[in-house]
C-alpha cells in the first residue's frame, strides 16, 4: 500500500543481535556448570541478563520508531552492563575461571561497541530526519 513504512529487516540479521545471541547461549552453557547452591541466585540473574540483550534488540528492530527503537537499544547496553557486573561477581567469588571470565568480558566489551555505534546510528537519524519531498512547480 502506498505510504507505508517500509518494514525493518528481521532482527536475525542484524550483527548486534548476532552478537547478543552468540554470547548469551556462551553465558547459558557457562552457568550451567555452576555448583547447584548459584543455580538459583547468581546463573539465573547471569541468564536473565544475557538473555535480555538479544531480546530488546530484536523488540526494539521490530518497532516502526526509529526512537522507539533507540530506547530498546538503551535498554540492552544497560543490560550489558549488568551481564558485565555479574561476571566479575562471579569471578571474585572463584565460581568463573580467569579464562572463562576474560574471554566472555571481552566478548561483552566488543558487543557494548557495537550496540554504542547502533545508538549512535539511531541518534543520528532522530537529528537528520530525511527531508521531505517538495510538491512539484
Amino acid at each position: 500500500m502506498p505510504g507505508d513504512p517500509v518494514r525493518p529487516a528481521p532482527f536475525q540479521s542484524l550483527g548486534a543481535w548476532q552478537l547478543a545471541h552468540k554470547l548469551a547461549i556462551r553465558i547459558y552453557l557457562v552457568t550451567a556448570k555452576f555448583p547447584t547452591q548459584h543455580r538459583f541466585g547468581l546463573a539465573l540473574q547471569l541468564q536473565r541478563a544475557a538473555s535480555a540483550i538479544p531480546a530488546n534488540l530484536a523488540e526494539g528492530n521490530a518497532r516502526w520508531s526509529a526512537r522507539e527503537y533507540l530506547y530498546f537499544c538503551k535498554v540492552a547496553k544497560g543490560s550489558i552492563s549488568e551481564v558485565r557486573y555479574f561476571l566479575q561477581l562471579g569471578h571474585d567469588l572463584g565460581i568463573i575461571s580467569d579464562a572463562v571470565f576474560s574471554e566472555n568480558l571481552d566478548g561483552y566489551d566488543k558487543l557494548g561497541a557495537v550496540v554504542y555505534r547502533l545508538i549512535g546510528s539511531l541518534k543520528g537519524k532522530l537529528n537528520n530526519p530525511p527531508e521531505k519531498a517538495r510538491p512539484g512547480p
